[in-house]
């Protein structure tokens, strides 16, 4: 998926996320409705009676696993409190909560990091905490406090792992192509498969190829969203719920087992293809620049801080407007588009050629230390 998104920010919804009967009460006015007028012989006379009836399209609403729950909470308490036909409004017919992806990516490095780093384990040769402190990396790489430099750290072992056992494959044989060295790390080194027999002797080696499986998991899923490849974010949720189940994160395999069966049985056709295809933005109109749809909304976020605090103490002006009741905190957020579309121009015009993304930093030196290290002890 290479076309840019139209992205349209509506706005800051101040209502409080912890009430169920609050949390999904605004966003109801977006979706979707006509009405149909349908008959129904309520006596069994052969009389109908003519009733007219709002039938609303079915749209996404998607966030973290705690959003999605209260949503889908707020939802069921309103169908149980409203039974009349007529009150489809009242009932939140529509808003179908969903789970998104770069919060059940970052749950996913949590449970890699609870697994493979120990402090304890800080003096044995290979392990996460020893590679930490051989690169002097920061004090905390925690997932929930520090996720960019963690995915940083994570590739350099990833990377490193796989030029290590590559680089032991090709000791032993020559291979013709890539893919068949590809192939030949995958069956030696890669266990998914719950049959497989596994040796388990030697700890240092299990620990490696432990690591260096779910690590490909990861960085795989990564790629997937980056290309906006639905198919194959799909199936590595049925591999997120087991991951998810096992490592005790029942909340996100409680969503994952929901979003499986929404997408396999409970959902029609088109819906399905929604919730398979609708799940990532591209805001630069290029090849493998597809980001998450929560992730987008974490970087709106992170601009509309910026520009309420700009406003200072305007930000509890409001609006005089009748039409458009809203303080300046939602007319700063509904012209969040508008104004980076402007400075884009603005910058485009004036040549200015400051980078607002920073280049990568190269890992080459980190990845030679680590391979080396690996060498030694566990390949």
């Amino acid at each position: 998926m290479s076309a840019k998104s139209q992205v349209v920010p509506i706005g800051v919804f101040q209502r409080n996320e912890n009430k169920l009967d609050e949390i999904m009460e605004k966003l109801h006015e977006y979706v979707p409705a006509t009405n149909v007028k349908k008959y129904y012989d309520l006596f069994d006379d052969g009389c109908l009676m003519e009733v007219e009836e709002e039938t609303f399209h079915q749209i996404l609403f998607g966030g973290d696993q705690l959003t999605v729950a209260r949503a889908r909470g707020s939802r069921s308490i309103q169908c149980d409190h409203v039974t009349s036909i007529t009150s489809r409004r009242d009932r939140l017919e529509g808003l179908l909560p969903v789970v998104e992806d770069w919060h059940a990516k970052q749950c996913l490095l949590k449970a890699i990091w609870k697994h493979f780093y120990k402090k304890s384990s800080s003096s044995n040769m290979g392990t996460l905490a020893q590679l930490k402190i051989l690169l002097n990396r920061g004090a905390s790489l925690d997932p929930d406090n520090n996720m960019k430099d963690c995915e940083d750290f994570l590739t350099v072992v990833l990377y490193a792992h796989v030029n290590a056992a590559a680089e032991k494959l090709l000791s032993e044989r020559s291979y013709e192509n890539v893919e068949d060295l590809s192939k030949a790390i995958v069956q030696n080194y890669i266990c998914f498969d719950p049959m497989k027999k596994v040796d388990r002797g030697d700890k240092v080696h299990l620990y490696a190829t432990q690591l260096m499986t779910l690590l490909l998991f990861w960085h795989a899923f990564n790629d997937a969203v980056k290309e906006g490849d639905g198919d194959r974010v799909i199936d590595y949720w049925k591999f997120l719920l087991v991951i998810f189940r096992v490592k005790g994160h029942r909340n996100y395999c409680k969503e994952s087992i929901m979003m499986l069966s929404q997408y396999h049985c409970l959902l029609s056709d088109c819906m399905a293809a929604q919730l398979k295809w609708s799940r990532f933005v591209n805001t630069q109109g290029r090849i493998g620049k597809n980001v998450s749809c929560d992730l987008h909304l974490e970087h709106l976020n992170k601009r509309l801080k910026g520009l309420i605090t700009g406003l200072r103490s305007n930000a509890a002006s409001k609006s005089e407007d009748s039409i458009y009741p809203c303080n300046a905190i939602n007319r700063a957020a509904r012209s969040i588009g508008v104004l980076h579309h402007i400075c884009s121009n603005f910058e485009e015009q004036s040549e200015i050629r400051e980078a607002i993304v920073h280049n990568p930093p190269s890992f080459t030196k980190d990845i030679e230390i680590v391979q080396e290290v690996l060498k030694e002890v566990s390949f």
